[in-house]
C-alpha cells in the first residue's frame, strides 16, 4: 500500500484531498498545526472529519490539485466520497474555506450554563466566492452554514440561497 503524510487544515482542499488519497488505495497520515491562528474552527473542522472518516492514514508526496480550480477539487473530493462510501454533505459540513469564520454563542433561557456555540462561514470574502462559485458549479448547495455580521457585531445566519445568490451578482458585476 501506498503511504502518504497530508497537513490537513480543515479547508476544503486539504480535506478533498485527504478524500482523494483514501480513495485511491493510499494509507495516510493526516497532520493539523496549532501555530497560534485566529480560525482555530480549521483545526476543528479537520478533528470532525477525521473522526467521521474514523481512520488515520500516511502518505506520499502527491500534489494532484497543483494546477486546477475549486471546481475541480470539490468535484474529485465528490467522486472519492462516492468511492469511500461517505455522505459528501456530512464530510463537506466539516471543511472551513473562509477567512473570516463567525462563531454565534446561544445560552438556554432557562439554563444560562448550557451554551450552543455554532460556526458560520462568511460569504462574501475572496476564498468563500471561490468555494461557493465551485458548489454552483457542481449544482449543489454548500453544506456549510454561512452568515453575515452586522455593524453592531450581531451575526445573523443566511440560508444558501442568499450566498449562491451573492456569489452568482459577483460573478455577474465581474464578467461586465
Amino acid at each position: 500500500m501506498k503511504k502518504a503524510v497530508l497537513s490537513l487544515s480543515g479547508g476544503m482542499d486539504s480535506s478533498s484531498l485527504l478524500l482523494h488519497l483514501l480513495a485511491n488505495g493510499y494509507e495516510v497520515t493526516a497532520l493539523g498545526f496549532d501555530y497560534g491562528q485566529k480560525h482555530k474552527i480549521e483545526l476543528e473542522r479537520a478533528t470532525e472529519l477525521v473522526k467521521y472518516i474514523n481512520d488515520g492514514y500516511d502518505s506520499e508526496a502527491e500534489v494532484p490539485y497543483q494546477r486546477v480550480n475549486k471546481f475541480d477539487i470539490l468535484e474529485d473530493g465528490q467522486k472519492s466520497c462516492d468511492i469511500l462510501g461517505l455522505d459528501f454533505n456530512e464530510v463537506y459540513k466539516r471543511t472551513n474555506t473562509s477567512y473570516k469564520p463567525m462563531l454565534l454563542r446561544t445560552y438556554n433561557p432557562s439554563n444560562f450554563d448550557q451554551i450552543t456555540e455554532t460556526w458560520f462561514s462568511d460569504f462574501k470574502s475572496a476564498a468563500s466566492v471561490e468555494r461557493i462559485e465551485a458548489f454552483i458549479k457542481l449544482g449543489r448547495p454548500d453544506p456549510v452554514a454561512y452568515a453575515y455580521t452586522m455593524d453592531n457585531g450581531d451575526i445573523i445566519p443566511v440560508p444558501w440561497k442568499v450566498a449562491k445568490a451573492h456569489v452568482e451578482k459577483v460573478l455577474s458585476d465581474y464578467k461586465k
